[in-house]
């Protein structure tokens, strides 16, 4: 397993994300398991490139988050996937939740496996796109697509190099999670959560670092923010992502 060397100062990181890294969508994704949009660096000459794959959270859809295609050092083949299920007219779900005063408040647990074997087969399907390195894959998820994140580090961290998820939380406890995967520490975490989240509330997000916690390689950070992703999450999450591509890189 890495060890990803941590600054001295974590929260004083400073970046400049380099905006150049423009980006085109290929709609006819090569992938069949799920819709998404593909998305390449418009300076792209061919070659294989490590995936990035963007999960939005629920009611949202696969445009959500392809803003973020190119807010990150590392040039990546993008993936941004919708959720299978259709709650409203361009609103989607990876499976169903309920809420109570605003916050998630009940998980479909079953409706979560079948998301998760999903996700996982789409993962699978890389191999057939000649543009990607699917031995190097990446998520980066908010919300409900935060929590899909997780899961995928826990259940199949063979198929993730890394994840990042922005307001994430997991629904079951340690002793689900260690049932479905005896080792949790198998792969690079990081958890960005909100002080202020009514959605996800704190005590519920709470659940990663009383699962995860006590990983080498597992960063946990609250920021002073809503149910959001802010621009120090973006930063935090670009040095995340150079640490991991840097290391598969020298390897």
């Amino acid at each position: 397993m890495m060890r990803i060397k941590k600054p001295a100062i974590f929260i004083l990181l400073a970046f400049i994300l380099l905006a150049g890294c423009q980006s085109q969508s290929n709609s006819s994704a090569k992938t069949k398991t799920l819709k998404s949009q593909r998305i390449l660096p418009l300076e792209y000459k061919g070659g294989k490139l490590p995936v990035l794959i963007l999960l939005h959270g629920y009611g949202s859809n696969e445009n959500d988050l392809t803003s973020l295609a190119h807010r990150f050092t590392p040039k990546f083949l993008v993936y941004a996937i919708q959720a299978p299920i259709q709650l409203r007219t361009d609103a989607y779900a990876w499976y169903h939740l309920q809420f109570e005063s605003g916050h998630v408040s009940k998980f479909d647990t079953i409706g979560s496996l079948d998301a998760i074997k999903l996700l996982s087969n789409f993962i699978a399907d890389l191999k057939d796109d000649e543009s990607a390195k699917s031995s190097e894959v990446y998520l980066f998820g908010f919300s409900q697509g935060g929590m899909m994140s997780l899961e995928m580090a826990i259940r199949h961290p063979e198929q993730v190099t890394g994840v990042l998820s922005v307001c994430g939380m997991l629904a079951g406890d340690s002793l689900t999670y260690h049932a479905a995967n005896p080792d949790l520490c198998q792969i690079p975490v990081f958890s960005m959560n909100g002080e202020f989240d009514t959605v996800v509330l704190p005590e519920q997000s709470g659940s990663i670092k009383n699962i995860l916690g006590k990983c080498p390689d597992v960063f946990i950070k609250d920021y002073p923010c809503k149910h959001q992703i802010t621009s120090d999450m973006l930063r935090d999450s670009d040095w995340f992502l150079r640490q991991l591509c840097n290391h598969h890189q020298s390897n």
